[in-house]
């Protein structure tokens, strides 16, 4: 079974993302989803394989990153967005819309610091959380996994 490591709101802070490395040796494909102020070249040397990431509203200066990211993996289409510009404080249409748009199965997008998988529209919505600040009740950091096998796909989220 392939999976994908799903990350975001690192903040400069990646004590837990190393802990996500050592705890999934055999992950080799990785998408952070943004304000990973700075840590791109070290997160994407701890990667064995592909490594897509996006720009946050706090990655300021850092254009080298765009707001959006369509990642293929075989016939899976994955919208990979921050949030921010499509307003995910307040909804999530305008992400729906776009992955619709886009032909995508899974939309991911952070911002919030908040985890949740959703199915909206038949597209497959996950915020993985934040990996350092996490925001939700428990404040447990937290992480997601795109489980892909022959038959079927799982989004799931996940704390350290």
């Amino acid at each position: 079974m392939k999976k994908i490591l799903v990350i975001s709101d690192s903040h400069g802070i990646l004590t837990n993302v190393k802990e996500l490395f050592n705890r999934y040796p055999d992950v080799e494909d990785v998408i952070h989803l943004g304000d990973i102020l700075g840590d791109y070249e070290e997160i994407s040397q701890m990667c064995k394989g592909q490594f897509k990431a996006v720009r946050g509203n706090c990655d300021f200066g850092n254009n080298s990153l765009d707001l959006y990211e369509i990642v293929e993996v075989g016939d899976l289409r994955i919208l990979a967005t921050h949030g921010h510009e499509c307003g995910v404080n307040y909804g999530l249409e305008r992400l729906v819309n776009m992955a619709i748009i886009n032909d995508c199965d899974i939309a991911l997008y952070g911002h919030t610091h908040v985890p949740e998988v959703l199915e909206i529209e038949g597209v497959t919505v996950m915020n993985p959380g934040s990996i350092s600040l996490p925001r939700q009740m428990n404040h447990r950091p937290s992480y997601g996994v795109i489980y892909l096998d022959e038959n079927q796909v799982t989004c799931k989220v996940h704390y350290l």
